[in-house]
């Protein structure tokens, strides 16, 4: 047996699905990771686990096919529902073998992408194009039509099965989810079938012993960063008027920002302003900060969840009555300094959206469940 897993960046195999990854070749299941951006620690990380890594260099439905057929691959694992992973889905299906996607963040309805994204990343965009040629030509469609679908979508932020009428067939096979909560969303939104849908929690919430074992800090507070520039959906100086707003309050409140950097932050953003960075530890403070980003229920769950709402960027429901939230600055300013005259821990409930997350052995053992009659 042999699985390819796909993802844009090589470091998403080893963030997202390396302990799964890491529990196949355990089992002594062959891997193979395809990638469109190169990542060196993830080569390394991978490669050490005996997985082969390759670049798509040249995308078509020829060369994926062929990919395909040569690694001899009986099934597809991948991490979301982007142009990328749909293309692959697409080439998996009329090959005949199954995919399995796994759940790795959250969804924001009516997503909006700044136009300047697609000049400023000119070789994406026209990866992207080429990724909707395959798909129209593994579903037997016109790319006129299926591009437009995905622009709707993407760029125009229309409703999945609004936008890409033909959703049923560029679907993944099964989706492992967050909880209950997310079947219901993945039903609605992109039209997957119940069946298709399981649950295998959040694997982050396995962390809210370890985090509370730890001595608080209590003049500190953790700043949960999201790639909101990075992936287009805001201004770069919407964000650093933000970030500035926060670095002198920190400043003149003698209250320090730890900065938890998502894998794709740019530090340029964050290295002027007074703030520690840290990669891989969320500290134990009295007070997590951000705006919608999945690791925060993971944090709400440890202490006090404050969120800051951007125009343009409405926080969802499950957030917001977990937690304080403001669209005013000031009101955050005055809100922060007022809590540390008195501070408390108070962690959120997140149990209907986020189940507790189900270990690597269990959830391979329901990958192969799900497809044995398949594989």
């Amino acid at each position: 047996m042999k699985i390819a897993v796909y993802d844009v960046n090589l470091i998403n195999h080893m963030n997202y699905i390396g302990d799964l990854i890491k529990e196949f070749r355990a089992r002594n299941v062959e891997i193979v990771a395809f990638y469109d951006e190169y990542n060196l620690n993830a080569y390394l990380y991978l490669t050490e686990l005996g997985v082969e890594c390759i670049k798509i260099r040249r995308v078509s439905y020829d060369v994926i096919t062929k990919l395909f057929i040569k690694n001899n691959i009986s099934l597809l694992v991948h991490n979301a529902q982007r142009l990328g992973d749909t293309a692959f889905v697409c080439v998996a299906k009329t090959l005949g073998v199954k995919s399995v996607m796994i759940q790795h963040g959250m969804y924001v309805s009516n997503l909006k992408r700044e136009p300047s994204l697609f000049f400023l990343k000119v070789i994406k965009t026209l990866r992207y194009i080429q990724y909707s040629r395959v798909v129209a030509q593994a579903v037997n469609l016109p790319f006129l039509r299926v591009f437009k679908a995905f622009f709707r979508h993407f760029v125009m932020s229309v409703d999945y099965t609004e936008a890409i009428d033909f959703y049923h067939k560029i679907n993944s096979s099964y989706v492992l989810v967050y909880g209950e909560f997310w079947k219901e969303y993945h039903s609605n939104n992109f039209g997957y079938e119940k069946k298709c849908l399981s649950v295998i929690g959040y694997h982050e919430l396995l962390k809210v012993d370890l985090i509370k074992s730890k001595e608080i800090q209590p003049r500190k507070i953790c700043y949960v960063a999201q790639t909101l520039v990075e992936d287009g959906r805001m201004e770069r100086e919407i964000m650093t008027d933000f970030l500035r707003k926060l670095s002198k309050f920190s400043a003149k409140s003698n209250i320090s920002i730890v900065v938890k950097l998502h894998p794709r932050s740019d530090l340029t953003l964050y290295n002027e302003y007074n703030f520690e960075l840290t990669t891989d530890v969320i500290p134990h403070v009295y007070i997590y900060l951000g705006h919608y980003s999945s690791l925060l229920a993971l944090c709400g769950s440890v202490s006090n969840l404050f969120l800051y709402e951007f125009v343009g960027h409405k926080i969802p429901d499950y957030y917001k009555v977990n937690s304080l939230v403001y669209d005013d600055f000031s009101q955050l300013e005055a809100a922060l300094t007022y809590f540390f005259v008195s501070p408390s821990q108070k962690s959120s409930n997140f149990e209907s959206v986020f189940s507790i997350g189900l270990e690597p052995p269990i959830i391979v053992d329901k990958i192969f469940a799900l497809t044995s009659a398949e594989i």
